[in-house]
């Protein structure tokens, strides 16, 4: 999935230079390659063993109360911001779930819910306001006070007694229009309590997953590869976008997934070209190169695989030519791929192995030029979030997960190339999560053999 730059833009590196609230460099456990679980392609979600831990979502909140000083109070809301999303209709609430840090904190998919965590005298208190059942709720969360979300306009005038610090989640460009949010705002100035933004501190946390965390986007990949694989043979048979789109909802829906981790582009001819194309309506010709950027869910972490091949099975030598491209940059930065170095270093890797090969192509003449044919990121992060929460002044470090996704798109000639896989960085460098499934030109063809 691309990174959006129609709502961020690429200079969002320069915007998201976070404040966090106390040390950002917090270390996390090293993610060791050989603890981690392997999973087989074809399982079902039945068969799978991923899952978080009972203490999962406790953990969490606990090491977030050593990030906040005594007199502070937590307000976090479980509306999701359809903005950081990429779906057909954002008003759509059952598709954009909760709100990934509020479900970070407490393991609740309730959009309406809202936790409040307290900190006085280093005693921890805790609330839950939810419109879920209140004894599940209570055993996911491992949170003792339990209320049902119609009781929090009660409550909600004494929410800031005795504070001096108010908590919110602003997100990453300190958003202060959000209604709800302004409404503490406002009582908080009104008593002089200071307000700071909490998105910071969750992100550093978040961008460090566990074995646990890295299973269950293990699982989700597992599926999205399945799904892919099933587009590639439909594709003979199949020539309209909103096929395949069926065939790969099939594919999840046999696996007991119920949710994708976004909307799913399918674009034939013209439409591989468009970056964020979601209509998925129109024919496909014989010989037109069809670009799949898509994402099983599971249990709200996501995957976000992109492949692209011939709908007839066999690539065109002008096809081939830019697939090649395509795939030797991605080959070659996902070879610089290691703990230290940044997202805009891999950026820098990405589109110089572009413009050698387009300058080869005699496409382009100089690097330039580039932006024409490449118009977005080569790496985004992924969790609980296809476009994970991201600081992107950190390195790399183990326990992140990010893809790697470069592209061409020749707009008059209505190609478009795209490839994209979901990597895990660790100690020694890196493992491939999505390596499963096929991608040079001659396994692609072979694989689609009638």
């Amino acid at each position: 999935m691309i990174y959006r730059k129609v709502l961020i833009g690429f200079c969002v590196s320069q915007l998201l230079l976070f404040t966090a609230c106390s040390d950002k460099t917090t270390k996390e456990k090293p993610i060791e390659q050989e603890q981690i679980e392997k999973k087989e392609e074809s399982v079902t979600v039945a068969e799978q063993k991923a899952a978080l831990p009972d203490n999962f979502f406790l953990d969490n909140r606990m090491k977030l109360a050593e990030k906040i000083g005594n007199g502070s109070v937590l307000i976090l809301y479980g509306k999701r911001n359809a903005e950081m999303t990429v779906v057909k209709n954002p008003d759509d609430q059952t598709k954009l779930g909760a709100d990934r840090n509020f479900y970070y904190l407490t393991g609740i998919k309730d959009p309406e819910g809202i936790v409040v965590i307290r900190k006085e005298e280093d005693e921890i208190k805790e609330t839950l306001y939810t419109s879920k059942d209140l004894k599940q709720s209570k055993e996911i969360s491992k949170i003792q006070t339990i209320k049902e979300i119609q009781t929090f306009k009660k409550d909600q005038g004494n929410l800031l007694t005795e504070s001096n610090v108010l908590y919110v989640d602003l997100g990453p460009l300190e958003r202060t229009e959000i209604q709800i949010i302004s409404e503490l705002q406002n009582e908080a100035n009104k008593k002089g309590i200071a307000i700071q933004n909490i998105y910071p501190v969750l992100t550093t946390f978040r961008m460090v997953k566990t074995v646990d965390e890295i299973n269950m986007i293990r699982d989700a990949i597992s599926v999205t590869n399945a799904g892919i694989k099933a587009m590639m043979k439909a594709s003979i048979t199949n020539k309209d976008e909103k096929d395949l789109e069926q065939v790969f909802r099939k594919e999840l829906k046999e696996r007991n997934i119920k949710r994708m981790s976004f909307d799913p582009i399918i674009g034939g001819g013209k439409n591989s070209t468009d970056i964020h194309y979601l209509h998925n309506d129109q024919p496909i010709k014989p010989d037109d190169i069809v670009v799949t950027d898509v994402g099983a869910e599971y249990d709200y972490y996501a995957a976000d695989i992109t492949r692209t091949f011939p709908s007839d099975g066999t690539f065109t030598d002008r096809q081939r030519q830019i697939y090649e491209i395509v795939l030797k940059a991605q080959e070659e930065t996902i070879k610089a791929v290691r703990p230290g170095i940044t997202l805009m270093d891999l950026e820098k890797t990405a589109k110089s192995a572009l413009t050698e090969g387009l300058i080869q192509a005699n496409i382009i003449s100089e690097e330039s030029q580039l932006r024409d044919y490449y118009p977005h990121m080569v790496s985004h992060h992924i969790g609980l979030d296809v476009h994970d929460v991201t600081d992107f002044e950190l390195p790399l470090q183990p326990g992140n997960v990010i893809s790697i996704e470069p592209g061409i798109y020749l707009i008059n000639e209505q190609l478009g190339v795209r490839i994209e896989d979901n990597l895990l960085i660790t100690e020694g460098g890196n493992e491939i999560l999505s390596k499963d499934l096929i991608k040079t030109v001659e396994e692609i063809e072979s694989f689609m053999k009638p």
